[in-house]
């Protein structure tokens, strides 16, 4: 890709309808609210299953732009498990919380380190999505502004990938900053399923449309790194089946910034001739620097 390789969430709809009849003045009988119908009630058993997560925003007083993406895997007991790999220190780190769920699709995510935040969350009933925001202290003014969404992309909670997952044509929209200026690039990238990849990108705002080859390994938890011939470093996180993944830029910057996407398989096929304009393999071309 160039200079840095260079969810929907569904709205739960609730409601209650509140009937007052007026049998007479003076009447002390308060209406009492129905419970929520069955298709709409949440319960911790409905979050079990690996997702795939993105989390952006900014950190309290710190109001430099912040991502991050990963893989929650939920246990369906109120356990979940995050991996993932954020801007601010590009290494991947695991969390833990319990999640507690209540009737309303409303839960929250303790942390087992008592170094950080709580979470609000709201859930799809079923338990195929969910959002969240980071709980900060009472009377702080500098809160951090972080919110996340999360979908399942697997019934399992041992997710296994190998290079073969990673199989096909992929479009992807990427979004970031370098030194300050905004950096929106999109594109594809073709994966051979043995560890080769080719990526054909354009750059919103200017002529920029250039050529990339790199080479991608799995590590763990369906966790691959790719590395570009131009040194850029992705560290991506792929649903086990291989029909989409989230990634963020962690090496290979020539300015401070931070750059992430998110790619969907739009075909099987391995031929790279389709994303390079029909042309067959071609030389990758150096990045252009985006301020230029």
């Amino acid at each position: 890709m160039s200079e840095g390789r260079r969810r929907r969430a569904r709205p739960i709809v609730g409601s209650a309808v509140l009937l007052i009849l007026l049998a007479g003045c003076g009447s002390d009988d308060a209406p009492a609210l129905s419970p929520p119908p069955a298709d709409t009630a949440c319960d911790v058993g409905d979050i079990r299953g690996t997702y795939l997560y993105e989390v952006q925003g900014a950190g309290g007083a710190d109001t430099t732009p912040y991502l991050e993406v990963g893989l929650l895997v939920a246990d369906g007991r109120g356990g979940v498990r995050g991996v993932g790999t954020g801007s601010r220190h590009h290494q991947e780190s695991t969390t833990r919380w319990t999640l507690r769920v209540e009737d309303t699709c409303r839960a929250t995510l303790t942390p087992e380190d008592p170094a950080l935040a709580p979470l609000e969350a709201t859930l799809a009933p079923g338990g195929e999505e969910l959002t969240w925001f980071v709980v900060g202290a009472t009377g702080v003014t500098d809160q951090p502004l972080l919110d996340g969404a999360a979908e399942r992309v697997d019934d399992t909670t041992q997710p296994r990938c190998d290079s073969a997952t990673l199989t096909g044509t992929y479009l992807y929209r990427a979004r970031g900053e370098y030194g300050g200026r905004a950096h929106v690039e999109q594109g594809f990238e073709v994966y051979n399923g043995d560890r080769v990849v080719t990526n054909a990108f354009r750059v919103a705002g200017s002529r920029l449309d250039g050529r990339l080859l790199g080479e991608y390994q799995f590590l763990d938890d369906c966790h691959a790194v790719v590395v570009y011939e131009n040194g850029q470093v992705l560290h991506q996180y792929v649903s086990p089946d291989g029909e989409r993944f989230n990634w963020i830029q962690t090496d290979g910057f020539s300015a401070p910034g931070y750059f992430g996407g998110t790619e969907r398989r739009v075909s099987m096929s391995t031929e790279p001739a389709f994303v390079l304009g029909g042309v067959g393999p071609v030389e990758p071309t150096a990045p252009a620097d985006p301020a230029s």
